[in-house]
């Protein structure tokens, strides 16, 4: 039998592309699967290509209503049984800046064969001139943003969504269990709070999956009175005008038992440094006592020591005849 993993052959019959028969096309980008893997996963995929529809006459499954990225990353768990976010948003900022790259050296070459000069100027261009042409930095100002500033938080929300979508509760799980990865992270610092309410947003939108909204949910408890004082928070189309008022009452009620908790813990500190000292006075006191009874003249000057402490009474008797003296 063979020793080689067949998540490994999977991920190269994926890069390579051969044998596929069925394709994923989302806003232009062109996916190559193979039905025996995905149809396995997807229920719903299966269904669409088993059926009369036009899925079935074409083989190409139309994802427009997802980001290419996601799709990627969907294409990607379902070859290898996971899939990695960070590659994937990098893989397409690559692609994106070969493309206006290769528009922004088109454009300069057709304007080359119009006036016969690439900068159609008579001076000769400086270094930065001739490195803006095949660099990032030639790609315009929201093509940057589009490509460098997503929050991981949302991406994995959108992964949740097409596994949702397409009946995969696999990467529905996966998804989700990054997700409060995420979220458990930095509870020091708790920097994902801020980037909680667009989160909740997009998961109420575009996903019926009830198990992510309970990991936000879960998140949000803690956070309650810090999201309240956010404006973007109390926007959320899923809040009513009640449902905000409930919430402000228990974020007051829960500032006052903690400050009441804090109280009672200091109390308890308080209590217990004061009951150790005691004690210590105590422990003093004891020893002081057996060491009086112990003793019978003064190790100074010899004189007699004529009284002790009866322990169990806790009085003073004579040495000598055991007499009370009270």
């Amino acid at each position: 039998m063979s020793g080689k993993n067949p998540s490994s052959i999977l991920a190269r019959l994926l890069d390579s592309g051969e044998f596929s028969d069925l394709k994923f096309l989302c806003k232009g980008d062109e996916f190559k699967v193979h039905k025996a893997i995905v149809c396995m996963q997807s229920p719903v995929i299966k269904a669409a290509i088993q059926g009369s529809f036009e899925e079935s006459h074409t083989s190409v499954i139309k994802m427009d209503d997802f980001d290419p990225k996601v799709v990627k990353a969907l294409v990607q768990f379902m070859y290898t049984g996971d899939y990695d976010i960070e590659e994937v948003r990098r893989d397409a900022s690559e692609e994106a800046t070969s493309e206006v790259v290769g528009d922004a050296v088109d454009g300069e070459l057709t304007k080359w064969l119009k006036t016969g000069s690439l900068w159609d100027r008579q001076s000769q261009p400086d270094e930065n001139e001739i490195s803006r042409i095949g660099s990032p930095s030639a790609l315009p100002p929201e093509a940057s943003a589009e490509a460098s500033a997503t929050d991981p938080l949302l991406e994995h929300i959108r992964v949740n969504s097409i596994g949702d979508y397409y009946g995969i509760e696999a990467l529905v799980s996966l998804a989700n269990s990054k997700i409060e990865q995420l979220l458990q992270s930095d509870p020091a610092e708790n920097s994902w709070v801020e980037t909680l309410p667009s989160a909740i947003e997009a998961a109420t939108h575009s996903t019926g999956d009830q198990e992510v909204l309970r990991i936000f949910a879960t998140a949000i408890a803690p956070n309650i009175s810090s999201l309240l004082g956010m404006e973007q928070f109390r926007r959320l189309s899923v809040l009513t005008d009640f449902s905000l008022t409930v919430l402000d009452k228990c974020a007051r009620e829960i500032h006052t038992l903690s400050l009441q908790d804090q109280s009672n813990k200091y109390l308890q500190q308080e209590w217990e440094r004061r009951q150790g000292e005691q004690d210590a006075e105590i422990a003093k006191l004891k020893d002081s006592l057996r060491m009086l009874n112990r003793t019978r003249q003064c190790r100074n000057c010899m004189a007699e020591f004529t009284c002790s402490i009866d322990t169990r009474e806790c009085i003073l008797r004579c040495t000598k005849c055991l007499c009370k003296h009270q």
